[in-house]
């Protein structure tokens, strides 16, 4: 019986060796893959020759069309990303219509901002991962790893 082919996966790259990682593990597996670089974050010679596009942070539009003219359908955050000051941020028409949806969330923390980022996202239609659904097998198995079991404290 013939293997259902994984979806495509849409890699939202940060800095950092992560979004290298997750390529890698993609071209091991056969995964079909596009990469999408932040400006500023991102060094977009890492991903010169593969499925790419760079954008910068606000462009919310253009980064959505990148993904569906992809054939996106799964995307994991990778890598690590600064914070933007309001100003630089210099949000496209789709971009200010998510700060709008945003609201508190932006001043809330990282993990409100991140948690309605996600909501965003699955609202247009992707699958949001975890890149260990990735790369299987980089996170330690669960239980006691030494030789000294911690106690109930």
């Amino acid at each position: 019986m013939a293997q259902t082919p994984l979806p495509i996966l849409g890699i939202l790259a940060g800095g950092g060796r992560l979004p290298e990682k997750l390529i890698e593990a993609c071209q091991a597996g056969g995964r079909q893959y596009f990469v999408l670089a932040f400006e500023g974050a991102a060094d977009p010679a890492s991903f010169s020759g593969l499925p790419h596009a760079v954008v910068r942070l606000g462009a919310v539009g253009e980064a959505l069309d990148h993904l569906k003219r992809a054939g996106v359908q799964e995307i994991v955050m990778a890598g690590h990303m600064r914070r933007p000051s309001f100003t630089s941020l210099r949000p496209d028409m789709v971009g200010a219509k998510l700060l709008a949806r945003l609201g508190t969330a932006i001043f809330s923390g990282d993990d409100a901002l991140l948690k309605a980022v996600i909501r965003f996202l699955e609202d247009e239609g992707f699958r949001v991962i975890g890149s260990d659904e990735v790369l299987r097998g980089v996170l330690a198995p669960a239980g006691v790893l030494g030789k000294v079991v911690p106690d109930a404290q």
